[in-house]
């Protein structure tokens, strides 16, 4: 949610885009359902400020102290992007210098590391 272009993906923090709970309405933004005045000002505040000035780096921190403290957004899962392996029990695992499958346990290429993984010695 933070990059370089984060008031792209945070304009849409307006109470416009908020809808009753029983709305029936599409979200045409504001996925999260942000409903914090203080960020709609402070995302209000950045529509003003130059991309390059260092007080919308400042105003991104701002918004995302406020979604942190508030617990606005919470991850659910964390896919890790490194997947550990050691030869102590079994061998032949996807690696870069053996690469047949994706080394990822929860992804359909896993059978093919099932069929191919070999007791170690």
């Amino acid at each position: 949610m933070f990059n370089a272009n984060w008031l792209n993906n945070w304009r849409t923090f307006t109470p416009d885009n908020v809808k009753p709970v029983d709305s029936t309405d599409a979200l045409t933004g504001n996925f999260l359902r942000i409903t914090d005045q203080e960020i709609f000002d402070l995302v209000a505040d950045a529509a003003d400020v130059p991309v390059n000035d260092p007080e919308l780096v400042e105003i991104g921190q701002k918004i995302m102290r406020r979604m942190v403290e508030d617990m606005m957004l919470i991850g659910l899962m964390s896919i890790p992007t490194t997947i550990p392996t050691n030869d102590t029990h079994w061998t032949n695992y996807p690696k870069a210098d053996n690469f047949y499958a994706l080394p990822y346990t929860w992804w359909s290429s896993f059978k093919k590391t099932v069929v191919n993984i070999e007791p170690a010695q």
